[in-house]
Order: structure tokens, then sequence, then C-alpha cells
């Protein structure tokens, strides 16, 4: 097995494992024993818990980016229900991204970089701004009263993070 795989595996594993137990209760020897190492393997690869949550973090983020890049297209229905349905995907598959928030952010200093967490604002961002693109173009009716549409961006946001 090469060391690319190997930690792939590892952060596959993490991943799966932070998902189902939360990441507070998951430990490096739980990893371990999923990927099938040795946790002395596990640490060649990553030297801590830490590490392994930055690592998932920058791909998590990266994921999320390509969904925040889907704005650039077209502000037609079409484009925004395939931005949902990709953003509905990414949160129904990586839950301890959202529900452990605050401790992921904990695992970064400023020494690390800044600690995901900016997509949420991006996002409600893009949907008030597509839907005055529609209302603009005829797609949507006039925004029935100021704030109408960012709220809605909020509560899309909302039933996609707690469906």
């Amino acid at each position: 097995m090469s060391p690319s795989s190997t930690k792939e595996k590892i952060l596959e594993a993490a991943l799966e494992l932070f998902n189902e137990h939360g990441l507070a209760n998951v430990r490096l020897q739980m990893i371990a024993d999923k990927t099938g190492i040795s946790v002395g393997n596990l640490a060649y690869h990553f030297k801590n818990k830490k590490a392994i949550v930055q690592a998932i973090s920058s791909k998590l983020s990266e994921e999320f980016g390509d969904i925040l890049a889907m704005y650039r297209s077209r502000n037609g229905l079409p484009d925004l229900d395939a931005q949902l349905d990709r953003l509905y995907d990414f949160v129904t598959g990586n839950p301890y991204c959202f529900f452990d928030a605050k401790e992921v952010r904990s695992y970064f200093s400023r020494e690390t970089g800044a600690a995901p967490g900016s997509g949420a604002e991006k996002l409600l961002y893009q949907l008030r701004h597509r839907f005055s693109a529609m209302q603009e173009t005829g797609l949507l009716m006039k925004e029935p009263a100021s704030g109408f549409f960012d709220q809605e961006a909020f509560s899309i946001w909302m039933y996609i993070i707690f469906l």
C-alpha cells in the first residue's frame, strides 16, 4: 500500500467516523482500527487528530468551493436547482462539518490559517443575488418586501442543514 493511498484511507475512515460518532467521540485508535493499520502507522502519516481534521477540512473546503463556483454559470432556475442539489449532497454527506463546526474551528489557529466557515455567508450572498437576477429577468416576481429574498436564502440554507 503506497503512502498516499494509506493517507487517503485514513482520511476516509476518519471522516466516516466523525460523521457517525461526532468529532469529540473519535479517538486515533478508532481511526487506525477502521483503516486496518496500527496507531504507530497512523502517526507516521498524521502527527495527531488535529492534522487529520485539518486535512479533511482542506479537502471539504475545496469541494464546497466547487459548489460555490457553480454560481458563476448562469442564473436560471435549473442552475440554482443544480447548485442546491450539490449543496444538499455535500451537507448530508458531511454532517460533522456542520454539527461540530465550533470544534472543527478550534483545530485551527492563526499560524495554520483561517478555519473554514465563511462558506455559508458566501452561499447566502449568492442565493440572494441569484434571486435578484431572476427577478430582473422576470423569472421571479418582484420582492414583496425589503429583505424577503434574504429571508428566503436563509430559509433554504437552514432547510438543507437541518433536514
